[in-house]
């Protein structure tokens, strides 16, 4: 979408939505790479499983099939 276009999106012919380009000047400047180093944690607990192990679980669920 270009600075200045507009799209117009409608829903059996009446206008539900107006779509508008961001002027330059408002745009967030480009942010180096690594600004917040050392600003953010990830627990070593990330990528642990949500359930817990003897919970009732359906052995039918995809998701909770292995």
């Amino acid at each position: 979408m270009e600075q200045a276009e507009q799209i117009l999106i409608a829903r059996t012919g009446v206008p539900v939505m107006l779509l508008a380009g961001v002027e330059s000047e408002t745009r967030l400047a480009a942010r180096p790479l690594g600004i917040d180093r050392g600003r953010v944690k990830i627990h070593e607990s990330l990528d642990d499983p949500l359930v817990e192990p003897g919970l009732d679980e359906d052995p039918d669920d995809p998701l909770t099939r292995e």
